[in-house]
């Protein structure tokens, strides 16, 4: 069989590695794929035998360049990656969605988000961006379980990378290509690129985009010489001057070499629950942070009663004073809203530990447990493990693909 795969937004990095995942389950299985997409996600392509087409000088008139692509019937399937990126694009471009029907005779839509259940309303914050309702289409649907919940049917799917808990042996060896000591704790810090603050125009979201990291390294700093902290991202963060030599950055670098470093570390700390490198620490039974706000959006000056930490209010006066601070699933964005329908009932939040970022009492406890605490750290690695072996007895996305073909 031949499928085609539209990857057509550059910044989605992470609905671009569930395509080219998906890719090579189809390729595995002896089938053809074309991979249409921007130059900036053919990274992910790496190794895997796909046909590539760099769609950069196209995407005034993309839609009619589909057309030729696709012209005679060549594909039996036309995938989407993902739903929510095709359409902001289509309707960004003004190009023609009904286009997308024609190019196969099934049309799948590989749905990160679950569109249909979060609705079309984005809490970006400040603003909201609404789609289309053309985004929901009804479609058959993949979707990638984690971070959405996994279910009996809809279209849910294994997307957990193939990776299991290292040997001991292992992750001696990877701590020593550190040079970690067995009394040192590692705690890894992975920053996409669209969460620094140069990556946004909206100047509250700049501030969210710096702020969020300054409170997180501080409340590591507390945490003693023994704690390193290595953090994965395009560019060292300024605000790491608190942790001195016990900072370092690493360049964004490829899968096997970032499972590597978690397999060496002691806890994963995040604010963004939507990662795609959530899965792996869920794979390797590596403790992870979820840090997160649910407090109304309001500035400095108004108290909040359950913040009382000096530091947390001397940072809100410092940074939202002239702007709220959001509450956020995926900051710099918000998402907060978007994503509470997912995040109902969804067995993640158990396999993971989510802590209110404004707690600092709550986040250094928990970050000691995770890294400290034999029973802590016990008890979240057998819940990770009851959430992969949960995962993994869904189908896989080409399975999913399939039995809409038959």
């Amino acid at each position: 069989m031949r499928h085609l795969l539209l990857a057509p937004l550059d910044a989605s990095f992470g609905e671009a590695l569930h395509g080219a995942r998906l890719a090579q389950q189809l390729v595995s299985a002896g089938d053809e794929v074309t991979f249409l997409g921007r130059a900036a996600v053919q990274p992910v392509l790496d190794g895997i035998p796909v046909r590539f087409g760099c769609i950069d000088e196209a995407m005034a008139r993309l839609d009619h360049h589909l057309l030729v692509a696709a012209a005679g019937g060549r594909f039996d399937s036309c995938v989407l990656v993902d739903r929510a990126a095709v359409y902001k694009v289509f309707e960004h471009y003004r190009l023609a969605e009904s286009v997308l029907r024609r190019l196969a005779p099934q049309l799948v839509a590989l749905d990160a988000w679950n569109l249909p259940l979060t609705g079309l309303s984005w809490d970006y914050g400040p603003e909201d961006y609404v789609m289309k309702r053309a985004a929901l289409e009804p479609l058959r649907s993949l979707l990638p379980v984690p971070f959405l919940a996994p279910a009996d049917a809809g279209g849910s799917y294994n997307a957990l990378p193939e990776l299991s808990p290292p040997s001991a042996a292992q992750r001696r060896g990877y701590r020593a290509q550190l040079g970690l000591s067995d009394s040192q704790r590692l705690v890894v810090w992975a920053q996409s690129t669209w969460q620094l603050p140069e990556a946004h125009q909206n100047p509250l979201r700049q501030t969210l985009a710096t702020a969020v990291p300054q409170l997180m390294l501080e409340y590591l700093s507390t945490l003693g010489d023994d704690v390193q902290v290595a953090h994965v991202a395009a560019r060292a963060c300024p605000a790491a001057q608190v942790l001195g030599s016990r900072y370092r950055c690493f360049p964004l670098m490829p899968p096997s070499q970032f499972t590597q470093l978690l397999a060496a570390a002691d806890l994963y700390v995040t604010y963004n629950l939507t990662a795609t490198s959530l899965a792996m620490a869920l794979c390797l039974q590596l403790p992870t942070l979820v840090l997160h706000n649910s407090q109304p959006a309001v500035r400095a000056e108004v108290p909040l009663p359950s913040v009382s930490s000096p530091r947390v209010m001397a940072w809100r006066k410092r940074y939202f004073t002239h702007g709220p601070l959001l509450p956020f699933w995926a900051a710099p964005l918000s998402l907060h809203r978007f994503l509470q329908p997912v995040l109902q009932r969804n067995p993640l939040l158990q396999a993971v530990c989510p802590v209110e970022i404004l707690d600092e009492e709550a986040v250094v406890a928990a970050m000691r447990g995770l890294m400290w605490d034999p029973e802590t750290v016990d008890s979240h690695q057998a819940a990770s493990a009851r959430y992969v072996a949960q995962v993994r007895a869904l189908p896989t996305a080409a399975e999913r693909l399939y039995s809409y073909l038959r």
